[in-house]
């Protein structure tokens, strides 16, 4: 799933929003929009911990952790050479795991590395030459964990007091293009603080730039818990340097819940290209991040189906922007609402999806994982 550098991306930026009210009514929000660009609301690392201790990304190969097990379970002793990750997979207790790779010592305590495992002999603490391996999923899967616990210089917003453990895998699967060529992606998302959150919301900020990023168009799919970008040409060319197009092998990335709902999908637009309407572009205070995040305009406009879906006055509330077929007072007449239609839309844009008033307990600090599905589908149908 690693592209090489002379060919074209789908996804620029893809990054979960959390925001909820504490027992006083305040806004606790993270987020992140355009990284790496704007910095973002999360940085490396625990709650507690420095941030250096895990300014890296592990990975685990299931051939390596094969061959591995094989070699321990003929003599209970590992004779073949142990990957790096595998040596220092950060999970509780990992007694190999003592140094960051510019050699500074691992402050953080052990017994609070997150990473998940399989423990091999059942005595709760990580450690390969007791037969113990990083727990994965697909062929291949990278580990890394961010927290909120930083200065907010995305939303501006109040911490949460989150940590999310990250894991991204692919798989091969030669008889299976769509799973072959999708990246899912798994979020176990824990807080850390001492508040009880209330009107919690969660969701995903996409930066979809399919090839050249002029051209693209946003679409949901509610039933299939899905949101998408297209390209409205038939030929998508390289449109600065720097940035390459598909030609016209177009792919339309989708992006798919997995284990959620997805209860709303808005958009807004970049301002600084074309002229967007004030109420449709990006958040700037923490209220408007929370707003959005709510499945409305930054403004407080509700979403309305039909043109850009920004349509102060409207009663016809939508929970999905473009989502397809809208009904009409006329029976058995549907028109389609589909960006292709619009106008007065500015492009790019870029998506987010939110799955309805998640639960961020403090005590017993339950986690909750939500897991997405990205799949680049090519297709002949233009939308």
């Amino acid at each position: 799933m690693i592209s090489p550098p002379d060919s074209a991306a789908t996804v620029l930026s893809f990054a979960p929003w959390i925001g909820g009210q504490d027992e006083n009514g305040q806004l606790h929000i993270a987020a992140a929009t355009y990284a790496p660009y704007i910095e973002p609301d999360y940085r490396p690392g625990l709650w507690n911990s420095p941030a250096r201790d895990f300014s890296r990304v592990w990975l685990a190969k299931r051939a390596d952790i094969e061959r591995l097990r094989l070699d321990f379970g003929a003599d209970q002793l590992l004779d073949q050479p142990i990957p790096f990750d595998l040596l220092s997979w950060p999970a509780k207790g990992n007694p190999h795991f003592r140094y960051n790779l510019d050699f500074s010592p691992v402050e953080t305590d052990a017994d609070l590395f997150p990473a998940p495992f399989v423990d091999a002999n059942g005595d709760g603490m990580y450690n390969v030459y007791d037969g113990d391996y990083p727990r994965m999923k697909g062929d291949q899967m990278a580990w890394w964990v961010l927290t909120d616990s930083t200065e907010h210089k995305g939303s501006f917003g109040e911490v949460v007091g989150i940590d999310l453990g990250i894991s991204a895998y692919v798989s091969g699967c030669t008889q299976n293009t769509a799973i072959e060529n999708s990246l899912l992606v798994d979020f176990e998302v824990i807080n850390r603080g001492l508040a009880n959150y209330k009107n919690t919301f969660m969701g995903f900020f996409t930066d979809f730039d399919l090839g050249c990023t002029w051209d693209d168009y946003f679409g949901s799919l509610p039933g299939n818990n899905t949101f998408y970008t297209y390209n409205i040409n038939d030929i998508d060319y390289g449109c600065q340097p720097g940035i390459n197009g598909f030609g016209d092998n177009i792919p339309v990335q989708t992006v798919t819940l997995m284990n959620q709902s997805l209860d709303h999908s808005i958009y807004f637009n970049n301002p600084a290209v074309g002229v967007p309407l004030p109420g449709t572009t990006d958040p700037e205070t923490p209220d408007q991040f929370y707003t959005i995040l709510q499945g409305k305009w930054k403004d407080g406009t509700p979403l309305t189906a039909g043109g850009t879906g920004y349509n102060p006055g409207s009663a016809n509330f939508s929970n999905h922007a473009f989502s397809g077929i809208l009904p009409t007072h006329r029976p058995g007449v549907c028109v389609r609402w589909v960006y292709l239609l619009t106008t007065g839309v500015s492009s790019p844009h870029t998506g987010l999806s939110t799955s309805h008033q998640v639960i961020l307990s403090a005590l017993p600090r339950p986690s909750r994982s939500i897991s997405a599905f990205h799949f680049p589908a090519r297709t002949s149908t233009v939308l």
